[in-house]
Parts: C-alpha cells; structure tokens; sequence
C-alpha cells in the first residue's frame, strides 16, 4: 500500500512538473512575443516621429517659425520672429544713436522689419507714425535716446532737430541707395495708394506724376541725402559724432538678402542669431512693408528733361563712390 501511495505520487509529480515546465515555456513565449510586438511598435512611433519632425520643419519655414533642432524637440514652442512680442524696445543708451537712411520708396520699411526680425530689438522712425506702432513697437519712441538699433530717416543735415526729439546726432549710418528711376515710380505709387497696392497707369499720366517730379527735382532729395552722409560720416573728423557709413544696395537686397542681413548686423555691432536671421529670410516675402514686384509701365513716364537730370545724377553719385572708397553698384542698379 505505501509503496504504490510512492509510485502514485512519483508519477503526479513528474507529471506537476511537465505541467509547470510547459507553462513556464509558453508564459517565456507570451512575454517574448509581446516584447517583439512593442519593440516594432516604438520603432513604428519612432519612424511616425521622424516624419512630424519632418513635416513639423517644412511648415515652419512656410509659416516663418524656426524647425525643432532634433526629434527630442518636437513638442517646443514655434517660434514666430515677425511677431512684434519677440521684438525689444530697450533702455536707453543701450544703442548708438544709428540712421537707417534712404530715398523714399527705397524699401526702407522693409528693412527695418529685417533687422526687427533678424535681430529681436525695435527700430525707430523719425517721423512717429501713430498707425504704424502696431507693427513697430518702437515708432513713437525718441530716436535720440538709444533704446532702439536704427531708426527710419529720408532727409537729414547738420543739427538735425525736430519737436519730438530735439536735436539728433547720428553716429553710425545705413543708407540705403536703390536705381532712381524704381526708386522714383515706387514712391510715387506708394503716396497714391500705399505700399501693397498695384500701379495705376493713369496716375503717371496726369499732372500729379508732373508735379511730383517737379518737386522732388527742386529739393534734389535722391542724391542730397548720399551727399549729406558720405560728408558726415565717412571721414572720420575727430569732432565728427557720426563715425562709420554702411551702403546697402537694394537691388543686392532682391538677390541676396542673407548676406546684405549679415552685413548689416556686424555693422551695428550685434551678435548674430542664427535661427532669427534665417526665419526672417524665410518671412522676408511675406512682410507686410516689403515693396510689391511692379510690372513694367506700359509707356515711360520720364520725360527727356527727367531722364537727363536723373542720368546726370546717377553719374555724379558713380564719382563719389570713387573719390570716397566706396562699394560701387551692382549691375542691376544701372539697368
């Protein structure tokens, strides 16, 4: 009897045992198979993620925000540089006192939301436009005072004063030159009907177009202003506050902003961010100030006496760059 109860629970216990080992095996084989299927999950959300990023990167240069510098990154804020929060007035003194100059019609404007975008501080404008603060949040401000990069100016001379203000002293110059004769029919237009608008061909026909040019002939506005800062600012005089001039070429501008950008900012001193200078290239179309690709006039406004004048002009300036050691034109200005 106890030697069969033995035999009895020998065999219930090698057969306990088969049971737990064939368990154990297939609990072995549940566990592996689930961890092979999540593994080919995550590499599936993994591959997903690469993708977002991917698309993430597209879209932001569309919409001008800068791209997550890795997948870990996805999740971070897009940063929009044309919004006018990311730009800074700063305390004053911070900046020397700069003029951002040119003829009208010169994409001045445009410019100055680059340098906002490019660098993140406010610029100035010496006119104080109300309407235009809710683009640049330091229109209103004294550009006397140094709390912003540059400010906008199209005539200035010795003493410089206004109401606002009172007596400004540039010590640094941007100036901007761009062909005349594009200079001359954008602003023209823009005093018509703004900077986004297109050309009317009637306008350049009546006696407004007439005395428009007659008017800007009498001040000399286009070549005055390049006068007046290559004197101050190019040489140096001890008692000089105005120390150093940059020209940038607007039609340098059109074809290669990048660089003209780079330019500008070592010229005002300003350390370079990347990631805001190439997020502002990628706006740069998009900006409300940037001047609309006119087409050609189908006739030519200019008359003989407007062509010899602005000819003559656009020589005398050629003979300053020269006498002054200045950068000459690109080929496309004097097209």
């Amino acid at each position: 009897m106890t030697g069969c109860l033995k035999k009895r629970m020998g065999v219930f216990t090698l057969r306990a045992w088969v049971v737990v080992f064939t368990c154990s095996a297939i609990a072995d084989f549940l566990i592996i198979s689930a961890w092979y299927r999540n593994g080919r999950v995550g590499m599936h959300r993994s591959s997903n993620a690469h993708y977002s990023a991917a698309n993430l990167n597209k879209m932001s240069q569309v919409r001008g925000s800068a791209s997550p510098s890795s997948l870990n990154q996805t999740t971070q804020p897009i940063f929009v540089c044309n919004d006018t929060e990311n730009v800074k007035v700063m305390p004053m003194g911070t900046f020397p006192v700069a003029g951002l100059a040119s003829f009208p019609g010169s994409g001045n404007s445009w410019m100055r939301s680059m340098i906002e975008r490019a660098t993140g501080y406010a610029t100035g404008d010496i006119y104080h436009i109300p309407n235009q603060e809710k683009d640049f949040v330091g229109e209103m401000r004294n550009v006397a005072a140094g709390e912003t990069i540059v400010f906008k100016l199209h005539d200035y001379w010795k003493g410089f004063t206004n109401k606002r203000d009172g007596q400004i002293s540039i010590q640094k110059a941007i100036l901007i030159i761009r062909n005349p004769y594009r200079a001359l029919i954008e602003d023209f237009n823009r005093l018509g009907y703004g900077k986004q608008r297109p050309i009317d061909e009637n306008r350049f026909r009546s006696e407004e177009w007439s005395k428009f040019m007659t008017e800007t002939f009498k001040f000399s506005r286009w070549l005055k202003l390049s006068r007046t800062l290559m004197d101050m600012c190019n040489h140096h005089a001890p008692t000089a506050p105005c120390k150093a001039i940059h020209i940038v070429y607007y039609e340098n501008l059109e074809t290669d902003l990048k660089n003209e950008l780079l330019q500008i900012i070592k010229f005002l001193d300003i350390q370079v961010d990347e990631r805001r200078l190439s997020c502002a290239i990628a706006t740069s179309e998009s900006s409300p100030h940037r001047p609309l690709k006119q087409p050609h006039l189908s006739f030519d406004p200019f008359t003989q006496e407007h062509r010899a004048r602005i000819d003559e002009d656009m020589k005398t300036f050629h003979q300053w760059l020269d006498s002054e050691g200045l950068p000459h034109p690109p080929p496309a200005f004097n097209n």
